[in-house]
Formats: structure tokens, C-alpha cells, sequence
């Protein structure tokens, strides 16, 4: 593994020895309990009790520790070389074949993650990846209409809403309730948009 990045000493941890001193030395002189002045400073009895049992330690924080799972620096470069001369292999087979020529030992998850931060993945995979992206928004007001259908109950009976929404300000622009799920009602609705808007040409969706 790389080298261990020197321990961080928090404020919490400097304060630590200086309440200790402070608490004995309180305890002497009044004979209050030690948690009593606990309580007043906010310090919590889990606190105290990991302070006693940490005495003379300096806090050591986890972040700043290598895992035994990390890549190690050479890992790192040695994925995105490997690869340059294999580019028509996917991510599982480039991964088992490093294992196998013991270049780098890690899961085809972070050997992806890994060619996507040096631009080395596919592009195939890239474009699905865009794909799940939707369409192209509209830019602006009439740029898409969207017709929609949808279940309405009115006293007591259901019918069918059917809704032209524009795409960019999502407001409705025509409606109608009908009893029937007809593409013609949908229709009739994109008439009456139209009629309301002449100077729109919509892509209608």
C-alpha cells in the first residue's frame, strides 16, 4: 500500500488531556464526583468513558487510513496501460486477465470506474449511458405539446381526461372529458390547442 498519511490531531482530542487535568484536579480540592463536572463542560458519559479508555493516545481518524481494498498507486497506472493495447475487450475480461498476469488484483466495477476517469471506456457504453438521458428538452414555449390521457371521476362516473401540456411550461393548453379512449378525442384536443395558439408549430408528441 502507499504511504500512511500522518495522524490529524482535532481540537477535541488537544482538549482531552487539558478537561482530564482540569476534572482530577477539581475532584481533589471539593470532592465532587468527577462526572459532575462532566456534565456542566457537555461531555457526555460515552465520551468520558472513551477518553479514560484512550489516555495518552492521540485520535487517529479513519479517513486518512489505506484500506486493504484500495488500489494502490501502481494499480491505478497499470489499469489504463494495460488497456491501451486491449481496447476491444470489455471490462470483465480486461479485470480477469490483469488477475490472471498479476498486474492488478480489483472487481470489473472498479476497473470501469477506473478507464472512465482516464477516457478509456467504450464508447458504445458512453452512448447507452446518454441514452438514459431522455430527449432533448424543448427550448421554449411551443416547442413540444403532449397529449395525455388520464382517469377522472365527476359525480360519480368516470371519464376519460385527455390534457394538451405544453413541454416547456408544462401549463395545459386544451382538455376535454370523454367516455371513451379514442385517438380522436386526442385529435380533437391538438385541434382546439391550435385553434387557441395559431402562431405555435408544436412538435406534437
Amino acid at each position: 500500500m502507499g504511504s500512511v498519511a500522518a495522524p490529524v490531531t482535532s481540537g477535541r482530542s488537544r482538549r482531552r488531556p487539558e478537561y482530564g487535568r482540569k476534572a482530577n484536579r477539581l475532584h481533589v480540592l471539593t470532592g465532587i464526583a468527577i462526572l459532575t463536572p462532566a456534565v456542566f463542560a457537555g461531555v457526555s458519559k460515552r465520551a468520558r468513558r472513551e477518553w479514560q479508555g484512550r489516555r495518552g493516545q492521540e485520535t487517529r481518524h479513519n479517513g486518512h487510513i489505506p484500506r486493504g481494498h484500495w488500489l494502490t498507486p501502481a494499480e491505478t497506472a497499470a489499469i489504463p496501460a494495460y488497456r491501451k493495447d486491449r481496447m476491444e475487450l470489455g471490462c470483465r475480461v480486461l479485470c480477469w486477465k490483469m488477475v490472471d498476469a498479476n498486474i492488478a488484483c480489483a472487481r470489473p466495477a472498479t476497473v470501469y470506474t477506473v478507464l472512465k476517469r482516464f477516457g478509456l471506456s467504450k464508447k458504445w457504453a458512453e452512448k447507452q449511458e446518454e441514452a438514459k438521458k431522455g430527449f432533448d428538452q424543448p427550448k421554449g414555449i411551443h416547442g413540444q405539446w403532449h397529449t395525455d390521457f388520464s382517469y377522472s371521476r365527476v359525480c360519480g362516473v368516470f371519464y376519460y381526461f385527455v390534457s394538451v401540456m405544453d413541454g416547456y411550461s408544462r401549463n395545459i393548453l386544451s382538455w376535454g372529458l370523454y367516455e371513451s379512449m379514442d385517438g380522436l378525442w386526442a385529435e380533437a384536443a391538438l385541434m382546439k390547442g391550435r385553434e387557441l395558439y395559431p402562431e405555435a408549430n408544436p412538435r406534437c408528441l
